[in-house]
């Protein structure tokens, strides 16, 4: 399991990388990415501000790429936590620091308060006591608005999610209300799986996972849904409480990932990406993977 957590950390450095080499050398990227383009190969050039880009390595979308990145990161903090070895540990940490500036530079404001959202539950899985638990909460939390008001380009974006008449949470207001209108006309069955994508009145997705389910499929495909999503996390906190010390670092890991990831579907619907749709599920194959091999082990 290990290795698929180094395979998977490996990977997306590589993706930082190039989302870094975007945004250092945009010129000599948009003449890669204009023939990239011509294969049929999705990029897209957005920017924040005049002059500020906003990075998206291969991925099409900051936001995307921004939420991939935010699983990578994860990944990487629970091999920090759970490797023995120092040399590991210096590549794992330079690792984390070239997702996190990626991250950074991919401008998306859901993905940073996904990374600070994921970096609270963990410290609460991980550290033991409530004042050490508090004590790295609060460490957390300034250094995250510490980085947010440090770096002058980052402020205005962050400020922009609180502003009610900023354009892409006026359209996504509008897209709730019409999804939930939708799903009022058809509570039971939904509308058919795929329908929104094709149908959708704004846009081809919901940016809500879970009023995207209720609308396709219906009010109780939602609920099978969501009591899915409640025994994966049963499991995994009573497997956390048996396990030894590594394997529980690595199950709050992927646990925390899938906890981020659903968590943002409340903005977003990344679950319907071809690209990062497949990481929750493959985290849950992993925690029962872990599991299954720990209860044989013992």
């Amino acid at each position: 399991v290990r290795h698929i957590f180094y395979l998977f950390v490996t990977g997306g450095m590589l993706g930082a990388l190039l989302g870094i080499f975007q945004f250092l050398i945009p010129g000599v990227f948009k003449r890669y990415t204009d023939i990239l383009e011509m294969y049929c190969v999705p990029l897209y050039h957005g920017y924040v501000a005049p002059g500020i880009p906003r990075v998206n390595g291969m991925f099409g979308d900051a936001n995307t790429y921004g939420q991939f990145l935010v699983q990578i990161i994860i990944f990487a903090f629970g091999l920090f936590l759970a490797e023995k070895s120092i040399k590991k540990k210096f590549y794992l940490l330079g690792a984390l620091l070239i997702c996190l500036i990626a991250l950074g530079l991919s401008y998306s404001r859901g993905a940073w308060f996904n990374m600070l959202a994921a970096s609270v539950l963990l410290s609460l899985i991980l550290i033991p006591g409530v004042t050490n638990k508090l004590k790295a909460i609060t460490v957390i939390v300034s250094m995250f608005f510490f980085l947010i008001y440090a770096i002058p380009d980052f402020t205005p974006r962050f400020l922009s999610f609180f502003n009610p008449y900023e354009s892409s949470r006026v359209t996504r207001l509008q897209q709730y209300k019409d999804t939930i209108a939708e799903i009022l006309e058809h509570p039971f069955l939904g509308r058919g799986v795929g329908f929104y994508q094709y149908h959708g009145q704004l846009q081809a997705a919901a940016h809500n996972i879970y009023l995207n389910i209720a609308d396709e499929i219906g009010i109780p495909g939602l609920m099978v849904f969501l009591w899915i999503l409640f025994i994966v996390g049963r499991d995994s906190i009573r497997f956390l409480r048996e396990a030894d010390e590594s394997t529980r670092i690595l199950v709050a890991t992927l646990l925390s990932g899938i906890v981020a990831f659903f968590g943002h579907g409340i903005i977003g619907n990344e679950l319907y990406s071809v690209k990062i749709g497949w990481i929750p599920g493959f985290a849950m194959g992993l925690i029962y993977s872990l599991r299954k091999m720990y209860f044989n082990k013992n």
